[in-house]
């Protein structure tokens, strides 16, 4: 990953996980920074481009990445139809805290929603 990818920053209110909730203090060795669009898919400005990054705990990336959670534009989670959250002891009731700088930019998570089949009516609230 580009050293400008590493180094972006997750600053979430009080200190907690982007979407767990958890103290950053007590996960900071759980978080990853992984690419939106996938790093074979881009191209190398859109590898080097921090808002097509996300900062996730090891549970959330895993399903970030099998498609199993996505965004919407507005940073609202959504659910896949296709994982079984609750029997899997998988809360439904996330939400997503965004970075204070270099947000996660529209045209890279549409793309994920897409590649995943994943439709902003999926998106839950609570």
């Amino acid at each position: 990953m580009p050293p400008c990818i590493k180094q972006v920053s997750w600053a979430g209110e009080g200190g907690h996980g982007p979407v767990c909730g958890f103290e950053i203090s007590m996960i900071a060795k759980l978080l990853m920074t992984t690419h939106i669009k996938s790093w074979s898919e881009s191209t190398a400005e859109e590898r080097s481009n921090p808002q097509n990054a996300i900062i996730l705990c090891k549970l959330h990336n895993g399903l970030f990445d099998s498609g199993f959670i996505s965004l919407t534009d507005k940073y609202e989670v959504i659910l896949s139809t296709n994982f079984d959250f609750i029997n899997q002891g998988i809360a439904t009731d996330m939400s997503f805290m965004c970075p204070q700088q270099d947000s996660p930019a529209a045209i890279f998570l549409t793309e994920h929603r897409k590649k995943n089949n994943l439709a902003i009516s999926q998106r839950r609230f609570f």
